[in-house]
């Protein structure tokens, strides 16, 4: 336990600089300023482990497809037909929204406290992000893949 809180703490140090960064390409939806660098605290989490599960994982990458149905969730749509408006095949998906943070710590903590399990599930490998103010709507994806014959 006390190696998962010096990771965090480390991770929270880390990121103190993020606030008001913006990473562009897919799986960066961002709407107004001062948004949080989300997929780098993803993936930052993912990397050292998270909760009482150790890391790591591998980054998860940003796909455009994701960030689409972001923001259509994010309009209304529940995730399965974002996910079939945006093209995007998914073999498993999850959807996180969250609301309320104002710092790179304090979203690293809720999610390391609430969504570890999910966050370094290794089947998710793409990521979709729309940030709307205080708002995130994050869709984690593991991509269709036929089943080997």
């Amino acid at each position: 336990m006390n190696r998962a809180r010096a990771a965090l703490a480390g991770i929270l140090l880390a990121l103190a600089p993020v606030l008001g960064l913006g990473q562009g390409g897919a799986g960066a939806g961002r709407d107004g300023a001062g948004s949080i660098d989300v997929l780098q605290i993803v993936n930052r989490l993912r990397g050292s482990g998270c909760a009482a599960s150790a890391g790591p994982a591998t980054p998860l990458q940003g796909r455009e497809a994701l960030s689409q149905a972001a923001r259509l969730v994010a309009r209304g749509f529940d995730l399965e037909d974002a996910l079939k408006q945006a093209h995007y095949r998914a073999n498993k998906s999850f959807l996180l929204a969250l609301r309320g943070f104002d710092s790179p710590g304090a979203l690293a903590s809720t999610l390391d406290a609430k969504y570890c399990a999910h966050l370094l599930n290794p089947q998710y490998t793409d990521f979709g992000l729309f940030q709307q103010r205080a708002y995130v709507w994050l869709v984690l994806a593991a991509p269709f893949a036929a089943p080997p014959p």
